[in-house]
C-alpha cells in the first residue's frame, strides 16, 4: 500500500515540474518571438527581405515544435 501511494505522490511531484517546465517554455517562447519579430521587421525596413523572410519562417517553425511538445506532454 506504502509503495503504491509513493508512486502516486512521485508521479504527481513529476507531474508537476513538468506543467511548470511547459509555463516556462512558453513564456520563453512568447519573448523569444516579440524579439524575433522586432529583428524582422527591422531587417525589411534596412531592404533585408530574405533575411526577414527566413526569421519569420525559423519563428514559425519553432512555434510549431513547441506546440507539439506541449500537445505530447
Amino acid at each position: 500500500m506504502m509503495t503504491i501511494l509513493f508512486k502516486i505522490q512521485s508521479t504527481l511531484v513529476l507531474l508537476t515540474v513538468l506543467y511548470l517546465c511547459i509555463q516556462e517554455l512558453s513564456s520563453f517562447m512568447e519573448y523569444v518571438d516579440k524579439l524575433a519579430t522586432a529583428a524582422a521587421e527591422t531587417a525589411y525596413i534596412g531592404g533585408a527581405e530574405h533575411m526577414s523572410t527566413i526569421m519569420c519562417e525559423t519563428l514559425n517553425s519553432a512555434h510549431a515544435k513547441v506546440k507539439i511538445f506541449i500537445t505530447q506532454h
